[in-house]
């Protein structure tokens, strides 16, 4: 359905798990959204629920930033159990320079400050 005098806005999710429930349906508004920052919850047990969100957003929006929830202990593999993903729609972010290690100083803080952040590192 329409959302009468709506063209563009921001999302932002932090449902406790109920992300995966309702991400298809949100991307089926991708048109209107520039940006989507997702908390995702349980990424280990639920990996490959998990990859097909990251999957399903793909086509539509770029991740342009990831920070792991440091209140959980990481899974078995490393990954966190949970993190923040930003995306944002792939029309408008063209020649953006990609981070290999995070967190980024200046922009990430742990979720809990009494814990140190979670170091990520991609190839």
């Amino acid at each position: 359905d329409a959302l009468p005098g709506v063209i563009a806005t921001d999302l932002k999710m932090d449902i406790e798990g109920g992300e995966y429930r309702v991400l298809e349906e949100v991307l089926s508004y991708a048109d209107r959204i520039l940006g989507l920052a997702v908390e995702f919850h349980d990424v280990g047990p639920l990996r490959p629920v998990f990859e097909r969100a990251l999957h399903a957003a793909r086509p539509r929006f770029e991740i342009v930033h990831l920070h792991a929830n440091n209140f959980a202990l990481p899974y078995a593999d490393g990954f966190p159990e949970a993190c923040e993903i930003t995306f944002a729609r792939r029309d408008l972010v063209q020649g953006m320079r990609r981070h290999t290690n995070l967190p980024l100083p200046g922009l990430d803080r742990p979720n809990d400050p009494r814990s140190p952040d979670y170091r990520l590192t991609f190839d």
